[in-house]
């Protein structure tokens, strides 16, 4: 019952923000243009009858995801190695507090000046899902307890054994409360590369175009349709990790994020 009122609460909250939406486009429709909630939708079905508009969303949506999955695992690794060769981690830690703080613009700029070709929004989820589960999972390692470390070597347990009983639940929940914030921030900087890398056949070429034709009711639909991906994305991952943890018995995933999946 308590979940059920939450949910109620939460739809209710949300209609009368789309109110609140809806009345400040009419009051500011004069001066600003702003289209209310009624005038994207409308503008989303006609956008999505064409092929344009599916095609765009679509292949941001491989980019992107691609970008994330290649680059965690790439993180996971990376941190797993850096844990057990201590130079490794000594080499990485600058190039990752680079990545982690480097906003997106940024590097795509740096991209673009040095004549780079090629999908910048694959490049930027990667790099950001890579910092972002690096950075998490180092964390996670280094609260595992070094007696259960300790043990693992006196009884002499199997590397993948340890991995799987030893380090896998310390590290568990840090890891699936990360890659639901990795996910979402690789949807931010993902578009933000294909605006302005001005990426043909993306998302970010659409937005470029609404803003170019001066029709924000397609800013706003392309807008509301990355969104809702977006919290798709981060949900399911949070619940694939959630399945996860309770089929190896590893610590549950944290409360917080539970409660979003």
């Amino acid at each position: 019952m308590k979940k059920s009122g939450e949910g109620v609460r939460k739809v209710l909250f949300a209609a009368c923000w789309l109110v609140a939406w809806q009345l400040a486009s009419i009051v500011l429709r004069g001066k600003i243009g702003l289209p209310g909630p009624i005038e994207t939708v409308r503008s989303m079905i006609a956008l999505a009858g064409g092929a344009g508009f599916a095609g765009n969303v679509m292949r941001s949506f491989g980019r992107i995801v691609s970008g994330f999955v290649l680059g965690s695992a790439v993180g996971l690794a990376l941190a797993l190695a850096a844990r057990r060769i201590t130079v490794i981690g000594d080499i990485l830690s600058p190039l990752m507090k680079v990545l982690g703080t480097l906003p997106a613009a940024t590097l795509v700029t740096v991209l673009l000046a040095c004549g780079g070709s090629g999908s910048y929004a694959f490049l930027i989820c990667f790099l950001t899902a890579l910092a972002a589960l690096y950075t998490a999972v180092g964390d996670g390692l280094s609260a595992v307890d070094p007696k259960l470390s300790e043990m693992a070597d006196v009884f002499r347990i199997p590397q993948a054994s340890r991995i799987r009983y030893v380090t896998m639940p310390g590290v568990f929940p840090v890891l699936a409360q990360a890659a639901g914030s990795a996910m979402g921030l690789c949807w931010k900087c993902g578009v933000a590369a294909e605006v302005i890398a001005a990426a043909v056949g993306s998302v970010g070429a659409g937005l470029a175009e609404g803003a170019a034709k001066h029709a924000p009711e397609e800013v706003l639909a392309y807008t509301v349709a990355v969104t809702v991906l977006s919290l798709i994305c981060e949900k399911l991952i949070v619940l694939i990790l959630k399945v996860v943890g309770r089929a190896n018995k590893w610590i549950d995933v944290p409360q917080e994020t539970a409660e979003e999946a």
